[in-house]
């Protein structure tokens, strides 16, 4: 069975051009995975899962994609070589198909903004799916029964304490790890050392599915580069009540819970740096936090600085470590050295 992609403009006519579903994602993969999948076999399947809709676009000079059908907003991937199953992961629909459009949609010259997608041929005008949901206005009286009363109690946000200065010399570095930085780089990380091998032990993970946890350490200010950060890495700890499997790993409100009871009781002078988690497959330069990671970082880890690590582990256990933060409505990647692990005397920490 074949399933074909249907394009709408803005307005909701049909387009004259439609694309087999299989096809779209195969030149998807190789874009990400930079293989050749001739002799491999791929199997989909379409997750179920309700997604808001939003605009999902390559480059500014490409129209933005939007899945019409939201009620089915994911696709897991599977790619085989008939024995040895290759990668494995889960995608939004509107990643997916904004991937493997580009090309095609640039050499049609199609000059539409927005562009929407749908396995079928009925579909409703695009603005319906973004116009911005109805008030309504109750009628209320000029004065209120309460405005003579003083509040209770007032909420107030307590002020942080600013963050301490540090500069890159303050760090003795043991081993490089290679990366074209700049030292006007937003964010550096400074990891000790026995916090790195345990982040690059294939042994601490597992093969079968999705793992992640939480990075700990100290935030500094970067004393000769204004507005820029230096994280000093010094703890890891594994997530607690998660749900994962092997193409998703799910953070559940007692994961968060309980890390913040073990900074609280046990690491009481440590912050939370951020997140990491795993990628069963190859790393490339072109696939680094998938959509789902991006949401979790955005919706949960608000300060500027915080990071979220990247572990891809290939079927010969060879593992990739990458970090990144924040920057406006995307993640870029961070620079990052290993430390000796006796420096936290000489910071003072």
């Amino acid at each position: 069975m074949s399933f074909s992609i249907y394009l709408y403009d803005e307005k909701g006519n049909l387009l004259p051009d439609s694309f087999n579903l299989g096809e779209l994602i195969t030149k998807a993969m190789v874009s990400l995975l930079k293989i050749n999948l001739n002799n491999m076999r791929i199997y989909m399947k379409i997750i179920p899962v309700k997604v808001l809709p939003k605009l999902q676009s390559i480059s500014q000079e490409l129209p933005s994609i939007v899945n019409l059908e939201p009620q089915y907003g994911y696709i897991e991937i599977t790619i085989t070589d008939k024995k040895t199953i290759i990668y494995r992961h889960v995608h939004s629909f509107e990643e997916i198909i904004a991937l493997s459009l580009d090309s095609s949609l640039q050499d049609k010259n199609v000059k539409e903004k927005i562009i929407g997608f749908s396995f079928t041929k009925q579909i409703r005008h695009l603005s319906s799916f973004f116009e911005p949901s109805q008030s309504i206005a109750y009628p209320v009286s000029n004065r209120s029964v309460l405005s003579n009363m003083k509040p209770l109690f007032r909420i107030q946000r307590l002020k942080e304490d600013p963050l301490p200065l540090v500069s890159f010399d303050d760090f003795k570095i043991i081993k490089e790890v290679p990366y074209d930085y700049d030292r006007r780089d937003f964010v550096k990380i400074m990891i000790f050392e026995n916090a790195y091998m345990n982040l690059m032990s294939y042994t601490f993970y597992s093969n079968k599915y999705e793992e992640g946890g939480f990075l700990l350490g100290h935030s500094f200010r970067d004393t000769l580069a204004k507005d820029t950060y230096f994280l000093l890495l010094t703890d890891i700890k594994k997530a607690e009540y998660t749900h994962s499997s092997m193409v998703h790993l799910v953070y559940t409100p007692e994961t968060f819970s309980r890390i913040n009871q073990v900074i609280r009781e046990e690491r009481p002078k440590k912050q939370l740096l951020g997140w990491y988690h795993t990628h069963l497959f190859p790393a490339t330069d072109d696939f680094g936090l998938s959509t789902i990671d991006l949401n979790l970082h955005f919706t949960t880890f608000k300060k500027p600085w915080q990071i979220a690590g990247l572990i891809n582990i290939a079927h010969n256990n060879h593992l990739v470590l990458r970090f990144y933060v924040r920057k406006n409505d995307k993640m870029i990647q961070s620079p990052f050295w290993i430390i000796d692990n006796f420096q936290s005397q000489e910071l003072n920490l």
